[in-house]
């Protein structure tokens, strides 16, 4: 009786460690499936907060800007610095393109899809937009809402690549 009852306890046992098993085998099948697929998305980066597109066949298709944000403990309202970024490019029509590409569709749209060598202002749906070239080596961007104003500033950084700033202000 006592051999029955274990032989019992352990084939329960047996089956019970066999099932869980398998639970953790298909839950690393979905995590292995699932971390495939990530190849064929979008991805973003949490550090940078720039979107890279990967195909299966490429790898990278290119480097976009990689952004930090201002973390130096001021509040918004006593620094307007939100962010600055460095892209790869060492050229302003190669840099802003990218800028273009990556920026949000509310933004876009008051956006010149190619770049001004000139000054230029302009009337766009959501605000008005200036691009003042200063010197030929930097850019300024202000683009004023009713509700504030986004000012980005391009330049080349030490090591020749375009850096921007984003400064936002609130009314």
């Amino acid at each position: 009786m006592i051999k029955k009852t274990l032989f019992l306890l352990i084939t329960v046992l047996t089956l019970i460690s066999c099932k869980h098993q398998n639970e953790e085998n298909k839950s690393l099948n979905i995590k292995k499936e699932n971390s495939s697929n990530l190849e064929d998305l979008l991805k973003k980066n949490k550090d940078t907060d720039s979107i890279i597109q990967v195909e299966e066949t490429e790898k990278l298709t290119e480097l976009l800007f990689k952004c930090k944000e201002n973390d130096n403990g001021m509040s918004r309202y006593d620094d307007p610095l939100n962010k600055t970024c460095v892209c790869n490019e060492t050229t302003f029509d190669g840099a802003y393109e990218i800028f273009y590409k990556e920026s949000p569709d509310y933004e876009q749209k008051n956006l010149l899809k190619k770049l001004p060598q000139k000054n230029k202002e302009w009337k766009a749906p959501d605000a008005e937009v200036t691009y003042t070239w200063v010197e030929q080596d930097t850019l300024k961007i202000n683009l004023f809402y009713q509700g504030g104003e986004d000012t980005y500033v391009f330049y080349k950084n030490s090591d020749n690549k375009i850096e921007y700033k984003q400064y936002v202000s609130l009314p």
